[in-house]
């Protein structure tokens, strides 16, 4: 007799649940377009109120090179890939800001957001400082593997 109706979530002071959020964003793009994940990437990064919420080192400078490099994503797949290269030169961690370099490196050669992807998954796959440091962020969080770093395919 009872059926869920909807499910919201309280805001978390987390930096890593606000960039989840932001991805999940990413994930709906067929339904919402690029722009609702951009704003949220942009939230994450400019709210200096959220905070490190796991025993990772460096985790709050390590999430939002992980939230900048989505957000690379986000602007190339979104028409604005003017934007996207000054975004990637303020990534510091250099497994990440790698990934971005592949990333725009292989969209500029192709113009394809999935080949884009796919070859930065190959790089990830020879870096993983690039992703290995989400793939374990508790049970009750997802895991993480190389090709879910640039998850348009």
């Amino acid at each position: 007799p009872y059926t869920l109706a909807s499910q919201t979530y309280d805001k978390s002071a987390c930096l890593y649940h606000a960039i989840q959020d932001a991805d999940a964003l990413l994930g709906s793009w067929a339904r919402g377009g690029f722009d609702p994940a951009i704003a949220a990437y942009q939230a994450a990064l400019g709210d200096p109120a959220l905070t490190a919420c796991w025993t990772v080192k460096d985790e709050v400078p390590l999430l939002k090179d992980f939230a900048r490099f989505r957000l690379v994503v986000s602007q190339v797949a979104g028409g604005q890939s003017d934007k996207a290269a000054a975004v990637a030169a303020e990534i510091a961690q250099p497994a990440l800001k790698g990934a971005a370099d592949a990333f725009l490196k292989s969209y500029k050669a192709s113009g394809s957001i999935i080949q884009a992807c796919r070859d930065t998954t190959t790089y990830a796959q020879a870096n993983p400082a690039a992703w290995q440091f989400l793939a374990d962020w508790g049970t009750a969080n997802p895991t993480f593997a190389p090709e879910d770093l640039c998850p348009l395919k």
